[in-house]
């Protein structure tokens, strides 16, 4: 095995051997890092060999050459120089290993409860926070200059303007938390049990576009079936029935496919009902939990939109981010529980 440390975040990475001198992206920061060559690192054990031989003759050189010898004094100093030195990169591993420590890997309440408190940490709180304010504000914006507007008419031309980057802001905060969603799917499934820090290695928009637009396509895909035959049909029957339940227990499993692989391999349908067949009964409570999940955020929304209040639907906003969180880390914690039996290559 090749151990060394990724230069983006210090992460420690184990690879097998076949992987030297190739580039493998770290699991943490996701920056390419390129593995050690075996073939260099022996080299330049050799070389360091030919050194210390070389230094048993180095009296001899220095006298052949009239160099004055090195006195005690200055012997002493550079002791301590190469002594401070290699206590300074001694340091290097420890300070790694306390970087990897500061994720959570060990549950301190009994799991059906601390599955729940998954978003509650800094990083996962900050996220919510960051996404609940920017949304608010522009929302708050726009009522206020929408009443301006309605006394003092030139305001129209301002309220339209803001108003426009108030729909492209949403859009964009869509896009972000569904990254953010996916990426503590990703967490969780390494074996954390706390939100992850992504505030440092944030994307860019058109990798967040690109991942929810997938997610979306995946989404018309596995829809299109249940659609098309009651566009046929014109009626809800058995079929329909049979081809919704179909379509509703697949979807998990294949939109972990699709942020596992970052492929579409999710739509394939035979790599997706062999995932099914080897892990069936966990497969299969966790797609009741999710549909449960699903079900109680959709109602939640529907309690904001009968009520039509401010403050319900801050709240209502606020627990439907959180929930979503929660449906995350479930995800993540199957893949990581079962991921030697479904043979994924994460």
């Amino acid at each position: 095995m090749i151990e060394f440390y990724c230069k983006n975040c210090g992460w420690k990475i184990s690879l097998p051997e076949i992987h030297s001198g190739k580039k493998y992206k770290c699991p943490k920061c996701k920056n390419e890092v390129i593995v050690p060559d075996l073939k260099e690192t022996d080299s330049k054990q050799n070389v360091s060999r030919d050194i210390e031989v070389d230094a048993r003759y180095s009296s001899y050189d220095l006298t052949l050459l009239d160099v004055p010898g090195i006195n005690e004094a200055q012997s002493k100093e550079l002791d301590e120089i190469s002594e401070s030195f290699i206590e300074s990169t001694s340091r290097i591993p420890e300070a790694s290993k306390e970087y990897e420590d500061t994720s959570v890997t060990e549950r301190k309440c009994p799991w059906p409860v601390d599955i729940f408190l998954y978003p509650v940490c800094k990083p996962g709180l900050t996220i919510i926070g960051i996404v609940i304010s920017i949304r608010w504000s522009f929302k708050l914006l726009v009522l206020l200059l929408g009443a301006v507007a309605m006394v003092f008419s030139p305001m129209i031309v301002f309220f339209g303007f803001v108003f426009g980057i108030n729909i492209i802001v949403r859009i964009i905060l869509v896009f972000y938390y569904f990254w953010y969603f996916c990426e503590c799917i990703r967490d969780s499934a390494e074996g954390r049990v706390r939100a992850p820090e992504t505030l440092s290695r944030t994307p860019g928009l058109g990798e967040m576009c690109w991942l929810f637009i997938r997610t979306l396509i995946t989404l018309v895909i596995f829809s299109a079936p249940v659609f098309a035959y009651y566009q046929y049909i014109d009626q809800v029957d058995t079929t329909f029935w049979v081809l919704l339940a179909i379509a509703v227990f697949l979807l998990p499993m294949s939109f972990l496919a699709s942020v596992t692989f970052d492929s579409f391999i999710c739509i394939n349908p035979v790599f997706l009902m062999a995932s099914v067949f080897k892990t069936f009964f966990i497969y299969c409570l966790v797609a009741v939990l999710f549909s449960l999940l699903i079900f109680l955020i959709a109602l939640i929304w529907l309690c904001n939109l009968k009520l039509d209040s401010l403050a319900i639907e801050f709240i209502c906003y606020c627990v439907v981010l959180y929930l979503l969180l929660i449906i995350a880390h479930l995800f993540g914690r199957f893949l990581y529980r079962y991921k030697e039996r479904l043979g994924w290559d994460f």
